[in-house]
């Protein structure tokens, strides 16, 4: 029989503790869980008592019949909860940037960044990149205060105005759209005379694709000119 390691003892420990205040919590017995469960009564015994583990098997049905998650009775779960933690993190910091009056666009820049730190799908997630819920908390304090800082810096006014920019150009493309549409339809409102109608679809595209190519460039301009202070 190979000897239990220290983290073998803490492990065990852990269970039996939790098990046990779960079960008193609830008014169940041991005998409520054999018989719910189908788990032999000795094993259960050794559960309570702390002399052994569950299997993933027994685990679940603990887990699933004492209405907690895996993690609140086995602590070798506790990393798989980290990408919820993670969440819960993200959830609670965008609270607090709105109590604080950050405006709402530069609320929406600083969490499309911080999600893309922490669930981008060609990035590992949370519970893969640490080892423990410590090492979390750690690394999202730093890293989110040194996002919000990044952001607020953006000079404001040149910010309003690219955002007020930007969205000109937007009803204004979105203006010709409407008048291709029209001349299609003939539409004597907005008809554009000497227009060919069989151009007006490719003509349309080339000006989704001229607006998206400046409002690319819009917004790497503004970018390259957030880390100028005030």
């Amino acid at each position: 029989m190979s000897k239990n390691s220290p983290q073998d003892l803490k492990n065990r420990e852990y269970f039996s503790n939790n098990l046990n205040n779960i079960m008193k919590e609830k008014g169940i017995r041991q005998i409520d869980l054999h018989n719910a469960l189908d788990i032999p009564k000795s094993t259960i015994t050794g559960y309570v008592k702390g002399r052994s583990m569950p299997t993933l098997g027994n685990l679940q049905k603990l887990s699933n019949y004492l209405g907690v998650k895996k993690s609140y009775l086995d602590p070798r779960f506790i990393t798989n909860d980290l990408d919820e933690i993670a969440r819960n993190e993200l959830a609670r910091f965008y609270k607090d940037i709105i109590a604080e009056g950050i405006n709402e666009i530069l609320t929406r820049f600083i969490m499309a960044e911080l999600n893309d730190i922490y669930f981008n799908p060609k990035k590992q997630s949370p519970s893969k990149r640490f080892s423990n819920k410590e090492d979390f908390l750690v690394d999202f304090s730093q890293t989110s205060l040194a996002v919000k800082e990044k952001w607020l810096k953006v000079k404001q006014v040149n910010y309003y105005v690219m955002d007020r920019l930007k969205k000109q150009l937007e009803n204004s493309f979105q203006e010709i759209q409407i008048i291709l549409n029209n001349n299609i339809e003939n539409n004597e409102e907005y008809l554009i005379h000497g227009l060919d109608k069989e151009k007006i679809p490719e003509l349309s595209k080339e000006l989704t694709k001229l607006e998206d190519e400046i409002l690319n460039k819009l917004t790497k301009l503004e970018l390259a000119y957030s880390d100028i202070s005030e």
